[in-house]
């Protein structure tokens, strides 16, 4: 049965791949779910994982071939989109916005304005280090939208931003 779902994963026609897809989908669907709510321990997420895992399957069937054990090579996928997934949360997490604040108002008995605050760490940083922490932390904008706006990778804007968040507190 695995080989013939390899071979209409890869063949030209629409309809056999489409049938391959939905016998993936109906056989391995419930362990690839639980497999990735162990990880994230969130119905939704879990949810929404699962379904890219079939996606990335569609997307990579070219790498299938009769030889590899198709239930493991799937539940690898789950595996590690789940890990990808909690890295990515994680990061966010850790890097809480309150972070400016702690680190500028060193004596933590000053209420200061968003405008005194960046008074204060305007010496430290660059125009643009400053433009990433206002679009972030005031206007509550992505790292994806800077990005769009200052022509940069988000994982560029991300990076000046927690490091020009550890310049302050230097």
């Amino acid at each position: 049965m695995k080989n013939n779902i390899v071979h209409k994963l890869n063949s030209n026609n629409e309809q056999d791949i489409l049938s391959a897809l939905e016998t993936l989908y109906d056989e391995y669907y419930k362990l690839v779910y639980f497999c990735i709510i162990g990880i994230v321990e969130n119905t939704q997420d879990a949810e929404d994982l699962a379904n890219e895992v079939f996606i990335k399957v569609y997307n990579n069937k070219e790498k299938l071939n009769k030889d590899k054990n198709l239930k493991y090579y799937i539940i690898t996928i789950a595996k590690n989109l789940a890990i990808d997934f909690i890295r990515k949360r994680k990061l966010h997490i850790e890097y809480n916005d309150n972070y400016v604040l702690e680190y500028v108002d060193v004596s933590g008995n000053n209420n200061y304005t968003f405008n005194e605050l960046i008074d204060i760490i305007k010496p430290y940083l660059s125009k643009e280090e400053i433009d990433i922490i206002i679009y972030h932390f005031l206007y509550n904008e992505t790292f994806e939208d800077i990005s769009k706006k200052l022509g940069k990778p988000a994982s560029t804007i991300r990076t000046i931003y927690y490091r020009s968040l550890k310049k302050v507190k230097k």
